[in-house]
């Protein structure tokens, strides 16, 4: 059974990042970048009007190259 959630809250929330690049050659570099972003108790609903209080927590870890014309 597929789960329908909505609504909508405004809470705070807050990201940190890092990242770095390695150059490759004088026109190529590899790129890695890393982002952890965190919102806490915000409260949404299902389709039977369940209260839902929730958290978010994301870590991203992406790994690029980057090409200069």
């Amino acid at each position: 059974m597929p789960l329908n959630i909505s609504g909508k809250d405004t809470v705070f929330a807050w990201q940190v990042g890092l990242g770095a690049e390695v150059p490759i050659t004088d026109r190529m570099s590899m790129v890695v970048t890393y982002r952890h972003l965190r919102a806490n108790s915000f409260k949404l609903s299902d389709t039977q009007g369940t209260a839902i209080d929730a958290d978010l927590e994301t870590n991203i870890l992406a790994l690029g190259a980057m090409v200069r014309f």
